[in-house]
């Protein structure tokens, strides 16, 4: 049997003192496909992106293809799709993608490369 391929355990997050995802656990196994499902402001955005590492839980554990997260080089064999309000509409197209590169930790120098 082929081990999940993201598994979230007692995944606790806030913001600030408001607690916004309470003891979450999720197994997604190989070879399916889910999707989060719920009215607006009920933790899906955010649980997305503490599975994609772009997000830390305060508490539990994040494993995605067998690694725990976040892993800055697994987070480069993902891919997210951000909400349409994801880019700064008061900045420009270079710096947005210098926001979101320095959100991968990347350096001036790689940032130019990518």
């Amino acid at each position: 049997m082929e081990q999940a391929n993201i598994v979230l355990k007692n995944i606790n997050h806030y913001f600030g003192d408001k607690q916004v995802l309470y003891d979450l656990n999720l197994n997604v196994p190989h070879g399916l496909i889910y999707g989060l499902l719920g009215p607006s402001g009920c933790g899906k955005t955010t649980t997305v992106k503490i599975m994609a590492g772009i997000l830390e839980a305060a508490s539990g554990s994040v494993q995605v293809l067998g690694e725990a997260m976040p892993k800055l080089s697994l987070m480069n064999r993902l891919g997210y799709m951000a909400q349409s309000d994801a880019l700064y509409t008061n900045l420009t197209a270079d710096e947005n993608l210098e926001f979101f590169a320095s959100l991968y930790g990347f350096k001036k120098k790689k940032q130019r490369k990518k």
